[in-house]
């Protein structure tokens, strides 16, 4: 009897009998060198130039780079990277190490889901021989997710309970704790833990000593505010790992209550932190302060970053060259820059995205007659589109660049679908629920009335909305009915970047109607809060979407 191979992984598996006294060397080399390449080998770096890659077949007893459980991606491709998993690996877990500059894509050849890898990532992918998956933690056996308790995850579906008692049940989205600024530990010696967050802020209450940062990774980034206590004039000395321009280690500001910025990288080679110093913030008038947003942001905040000025400063903040910057929710701007005293000038230089949040569609409307009474459930309208940026408000000079930069405020959800029925007819009819506005929201539910004699009539949500440069609106879902003497309509679409959304369809065929729900607003690219701005450049479409007033 010849031998086989292992279903998964093509490990050897002699015949009963063979290799006598040779057994060893055969299993050695095709099974357990193998297996031990799956379980724990690392590839060697796989060097890419364009922009697709396959990786190897696994044959049956054979060494294959395919067979590391992680693989190692180098190289300077100009774009993105699609790589083709064979179909000769039917199931696979894979440790991708991105040091490529580019997003990496896993997929099989027809793949309807891939996996993706950002630049600079270590990322679990699940390979089924169909289809690729970016591995996230079990939400069904975990009390916290990232930081977002369980009350705050996203749900797709309601529990029988919440059906019955026709319960609308909305998703909310918090933001991980590990995204804001956090208190560093401070002490005669102080040492740092990029682990903590790469957003940290360090009280000094005495002369300090600045030691080498722990478990930093090569690239990694560190925003680091020092703030002077009630007495002031504390000094920080810094450990030679640290940089400054022409080698001198800068002096802070002296002032209780002062804040210095420094913005850090950490070159793994060099085994040196690289540093901006943005000098002290609570200046006197006249102070003018750079800010750089050079990596993507949630709900960016002028006041988190400056602290309290002591007086009327010049603020220039320029966001960098395909940066994106997101609100969490329609009621939060994606960059807050209002709560500066009166008399400053903020300039701002936007070279990327500042989105906000895009508005949730309307529920669906139903009702059913079933000879005893109506039974009903009102359409809702769609939320309306979160604000991109919140103005620094009267009293402050606001002046935008924004030739390649893009504002959009978020697009209006979808009202949701209208429904009708016959009082001489035994029918049920269930709108379809709106869709999202652009801007990462969700779809709004259909229409969930049943009627018992003649079944649930099932409506389809509207569907979702994403983000980013090329985020688009959900659709409207589709109405449906069962029985005689119903109908419903469909939901409305959501609304594109700075665009309302559209109005359910509001269906009267019958006599006993539900109407529609109507269109979420479009929301604001900027909200000047009183205020005024003045565009250098880039105050059109497609810079801008949305009203500014």
């Amino acid at each position: 009897m010849a031998d086989t191979y292992s279903t998964y992984l093509a490990i050897r598996l002699p015949a009963t009998g063979a290799y006598n006294n040779t057994w060893g060397a055969t299993l050695n080399s095709d099974a357990f060198q193998l297996l031990d390449t799956a379980i724990a080998g690392q590839s060697t770096v796989i060097t890419l130039t364009g922009t697709t890659y396959s990786l190897p077949a696994l044959t049956g007893g054979s060494a294959s780079t395919s067979r590391n459980f992680c693989l190692v991606f180098a190289g300077t491709p100009g774009a993105g990277v699609t790589v083709t998993v064979p179909s000769s690996v039917p199931a696979r877990m894979y440790l991708i190490q991105n040091s490529t500059g580019q997003t990496l894509t896993f997929t099989y050849s027809g793949s309807t889901s891939t996996a993706t890898v950002a630049a600079g990532n270590y990322q679990l992918i699940w390979c089924d021989g169909s289809n690729c998956w970016n591995v996230a933690a079990n939400a069904g056996n975990s009390p916290n997710l990232n930081g977002v308790p369980a009350a705050n995850w996203a749900r797709a579906s309601r529990t029988a309970a919440e059906i019955a008692a026709s319960t609308i049940v909305e998703n909310q989205m918090t933001i991980p704790t590990s995204w804001t600024y956090v208190t560093a530990t401070e002490a005669p010696t102080t040492t740092l833990d990029w682990h903590n967050g790469n957003s940290q802020i360090l009280t000094l209450t005495g002369n300090r000593v600045m030691a080498a940062v722990t478990n930093a990774l090569d690239g990694a980034e560190l925003d680091l505010l020092v703030v002077q206590d009630g007495t002031g004039s504390r000094t920080l000395s810094w450990n030679a790992v640290f940089l400054f321009q022409n080698g001198t280690a800068p002096t802070l500001g002296t002032a209780p209550g002062a804040i210095d910025r420094f913005l850090m990288r950490y070159n793994a080679a060099l085994n040196k932190w690289i540093c901006g110093h943005f000098q002290n913030v609570s200046a006197g008038s006249g102070t003018t302060n750079a800010i750089t947003i050079a990596s993507n942001q949630v709900d960016w905040n002028l006041n988190a970053v400056l602290g309290t000025l002591g007086a009327a400063a010049t603020i220039n903040i320029t966001v960098a060259q395909g940066v994106v910057i997101e609100a969490s929710s329609t009621g939060t701007p994606a960059m807050d820059l209002s709560g500066i005293i009166s008399g400053c000038t903020v300039n701002l230089i936007n070279l990327g995205y500042i989105l906000g949040r895009g508005g949730r569609g309307g529920q669906g409307g139903g009702c059913a007659y079933p000879g005893s009474g109506a039974t009903y459930q009102y359409a809702t309208a769609g939320q309306p589109g979160g604000v991109a940026i919140k103005g620094p408000g009267s009293g402050c000079a606001f002046n935008i660049t924004n030739a390649s930069g893009h504002i959009w405020g978020g697009g209006g959800g979808g009202g949701g679908g209208g429904a009708s029925a016959n009082q001489s007819s035994t029918g049920v009819a269930n709108g379809g629920g709106g869709g999202a506005g652009s801007g990462a929201a969700f779809g709004g539910l259909p229409g969930l009335v049943a009627e018992p004699v003649v079944g649930t009539a099932a409506a389809s949500a509207g569907g979702d909305s994403t983000s980013g440069v090329n985020g688009t609106y959900g659709a409207g879902g589709a109405a449906a009915s069962a029985g005689s003497g119903a109908a419903a309509s469909a939901g409305g679409a959501g609304g594109d970047w700075g665009a309302s959304g559209a109005a359910g369809t509001t269906n009267s065929t019958y006599g006993y109607a539900v109407p529609a729900g109507g269109a979420g607003a479009a929301a604001k690219a900027i909200e000047l809060s009183g205020g005024a701005a003045t565009f250098v450049s880039g105050s059109g479409s497609p810079n801008v979407k949305g009203v500014v007033m």
